[in-house]
């Protein structure tokens, strides 16, 4: 289970907040690494929605949800305390953000140490110890 800021906790009971605090909730329970993107998925509501729609927004989330498995793309699940709301955090794979940095020729702050802090053009021969 996540560690969760103390600033970011809330009892179950805690309604003061309408959905700020599954906003808070959410950045304090990320357990991936840094986040690119955060879609955010309608779920209805299970009470008052007839059957049929409930199967088919179910159908369409895992129909979006397996295109972006497809895409390579890592992702994590939350559900926001209301359970109207689907997060999806959405992020690179590290070898992934290493090729697209070498092919775009970004710049990096190389070892202050061995080189002098000098930028130069990443290529993962100088990162590599």
């Amino acid at each position: 289970m996540a560690k969760v800021a103390a600033r970011y906790r809330r009892d179950a009971d805690d309604d003061d907040e309408e959905d700020g605090g599954a906003v808070a909730m959410l950045a304090g329970t990320m357990t991936m690494g840094r986040a690119l993107v955060c879609l955010v998925l309608e779920l209805p509501d299970e009470e008052t929605t007839p059957e049929d729609v409930i199967e088919a927004k179910k159908a369409e989330r895992e129909s979006v949800i397996a295109r972006l498995v497809d895409l390579n793309l890592e992702i994590d699940q939350l559900v926001n305390f209301a359970g109207d709301k689907l997060f999806l955090l959405l992020s690179l794979p590290e070898e992934r953000i290493l090729q697209e940095a070498e092919a775009r020729q970004v710049k990096v702050r190389i070892n202050e140490e061995k080189y002098g802090g000098a930028l130069c053009k990443f290529r993962r021969q100088l990162f590599e110890e």
